[in-house]
């Protein structure tokens, strides 16, 4: 039986709904008025700030789920084994969901790194194992994280240099051909890659090897109690996708 999963209306928002823009009205003002400087320019090292990019994130969580489910479903009309099933059903609904929550995390930059490293891996895992366990069957869900890895490094070409996402793959890479028999993909964070090097968290980093100089902190409070509910909203609204995958898993 193939289940595809619907979101539900939600009638008792107005309140929230209201509080949420007027913060924003409010924030997006205040905002304004901090990237400027006194000839009245934005700063050129600010390409981004948290909020559009926690708003990127939170697009491209909405996109993995649509284009993930798209290809879950093609999968499931092949007929897979029950076994197959069971795990390719299992890492799809694990991992929709850590994209969600990773979307609606409370640091951006470090959120935007560890969605990369989610759906990079989880096409190098369906490429390198599962297309060779279960050959064309498994295709539609390679072609699917082929897809979505394409859309996250598409955005990640907007805030890091070349040198950055080579430096990202790399490490990547590495930690992939170090761990070539793991395949439970969604629970992995860019932070296993810095503790296990040595490397400082590089959402943090002030200097010229920094990957995130281009994201410019939330510093007024309303910005960040805007970001809150809207984080608070999101995963009030997603979750519940879950819900129907979860009981089938």
């Amino acid at each position: 039986m193939i289940l595809i999963f619907r979101s539900r209306p939600i009638y008792r928002l107005p309140l929230v709904l209201h509080l949420v823009i007027l913060l924003s009205l409010f924030a997006g003002d205040m905002a304004a008025a901090q990237e400027k400087g006194k000839d009245g320019k934005k700063d050129a090292a600010i390409v981004i700030n948290e909020a559009e990019l926690q708003g990127q994130l939170m697009a491209f969580a909405d996109r993995y789920w649509s284009t993930m489910n798209s290809a879950a479903i093609q999968y499931f009309e092949r007929s897979p084994s029950p076994e197959n099933l069971r795990i390719v059903r299992g890492l799809f609904s694990y991992s929709a969901a850590d994209a969600f929550t990773i979307a609606a995390g409370p640091k951006p930059a470090a959120a935007f790194l560890d969605m990369v490293v989610m759906v990079t891996l989880g096409r190098m895992v369906f490429e390198q194992h599962f297309a060779k366990q279960q050959g064309d069957e498994v295709t539609p869900i390679v072609e699917g994280f082929r897809n979505v890895e394409a859309d996250i490094w598409e955005i990640a070409g907007r805030i890091l240099t070349k040198e950055q996402q080579n430096r990202l793959m790399g490490l990547i890479k590495d930690w992939r051909r170090e761990n070539p028999d793991l395949v439970f993909f969604s629970s992995v964070r860019f932070g296993e890659f810095t503790k296990a090097r040595g490397i400082s968290d590089p959402s943090r980093a002030k200097s010229s090897g920094g990957l995130f100089q281009s994201v410019a902190k939330a510093t007024a409070q309303v910005e960040e109690a805007r970001l809150l509910a809207e984080r608070a909203m999101y995963l009030g609204t997603r979750m519940p996708l879950m819900t129907g995958a979860f009981a089938n898993v």
